[in-house]
């Protein structure tokens, strides 16, 4: 009987975006695979998402940034608080920090500021440009995206070729097309119903599916006007992308 044990899961902790919402967190999820887990992203609040999901902060391997935007990295301190004064827990397992280039310099940049830092365990920076892996069972690769000078798309894989491609915040850009084709799970921001900035609109989101051609389409980082009632966000991606698509909801979890 399948267990569960090797399969790669996904918690949305947040679908939410930098406006403070009851409903929806800012930008965190919770990647787990045998006995890696990954917070991805970790916005504001997500640290006691992470806890109200009934998951440890204290296993975790690592964190993975897309960029460095506070509603994407504001619990990162937080979290390194918790690993250092949690009473009775004393962590000695090295952290994975895995971010943008520049991400060495961004932590150790918030732990001068906050006189704090890692106790009793080393913090390993990793830089996504090409392909990471860990014990030949769980990849991270990524290519460049289009919201900041140093942001990343980022794929994670299994060593049985499942995985998902996350686009943290992006721009439209067909080589996320490329680079998530075929994918089991395409995780795309959807913020607004028009166009604001290097965001994606429904319809952004929908060509990028449309050229991937994914298993399941996630739309997640909705700022309040997606979810006005008087927008049909799935009518609008149905204009260009006929596939499944899932509608992110804090605390759903999908299994790959």
């Amino acid at each position: 009987m399948d267990n569960g044990e090797d399969k790669l899961f996904f918690k949305v902790l947040g679908s939410g975006s930098c406006v403070p919402r009851a409903e929806r967190a800012p930008a965190g999820y919770l990647v787990k695979y045998k006995d890696k887990k990954f917070l991805l992203d970790c916005g504001p609040g997500i640290l006691w998402q992470l806890v109200r999901a009934n998951e440890d902060y204290k296993d975790l391997t690592g964190v993975i940034f897309s960029h460095f935007h506070p509603d994407h990295t504001a619990d990162f301190i937080p979290l390194i608080q918790a690993l250092d004064y949690t009473p009775g827990f004393e962590r000695k397992e090295e952290l994975l920090l895995f971010g943008p280039p520049g991400i060495e310099d961004f932590a150790k940049g918030l732990y001068k500021v906050y006189d704090l830092g890692p106790r009793g365990y080393d913090v390993a920076y990793i830089t996504l440009d090409g392909k990471f892996g860990l014990e030949d069972e769980l990849f991270i690769s990524s290519i460049k995206g289009n919201h900041t000078k140093s942001s990343s798309i980022i794929k994670i894989t299994c060593k049985d070729q499942k995985g998902f491609v996350y686009s943290g915040d992006t721009d439209f850009d067909p080589a996320i097309s490329e680079f998530a084709r075929k994918i089991d799970l395409l995780v795309l921001e959807c913020s607004f119903p028009y166009k604001v900035g290097k965001h994606l609109t429904p319809q952004d989101a929908a060509k990028i599916a449309h050229g991937a051609q994914p298993d399941k389409l996630l739309l997640t980082h909705f700022y309040p006007p997606i979810d006005n009632p008087d927008f049909n966000i799935l009518e609008a991606v149905q204009q260009y992308y006929s596939g499944q698509i899932i509608i992110a909801q804090d605390f759903m979890e999908i299994i790959i």
